[in-house]
């Protein structure tokens, strides 16, 4: 269930993201991954990228990264990630 996932990593950094996901790889913990694009956001009368902003925002800023891992394992994840 949904629920029972929490949130480890949230952030615009492809790189972070991807270092965290080798390590619960390596530990053979379960996880899921979103990515989240922000040009297509309705703000207004229409979308970001419909108004153009596609081209004032950067992709680094535009596309974000979420990892999740069960409750269970969160505080073992967060142990791992900061050493």
């Amino acid at each position: 269930m949904f629920w029972s996932f929490k949130t480890l990593y949230l952030g615009n950094s492809l790189s972070e993201a991807n270092r965290i996901r080798d390590i619960l790889v390596a530990e053979k913990m379960r996880y899921k991954r979103k990515v989240i694009d922000h040009s297509n956001e309705w703000t207004g009368h229409n979308t970001v990228r419909g108004m153009g902003g596609n081209n004032f925002m950067k992709e680094a800023d535009r596309i974000q990264y979420e990892i999740l891992v069960k409750q269970k394992d969160y505080e073992k994840a967060i142990y791992l990630i900061r050493k």
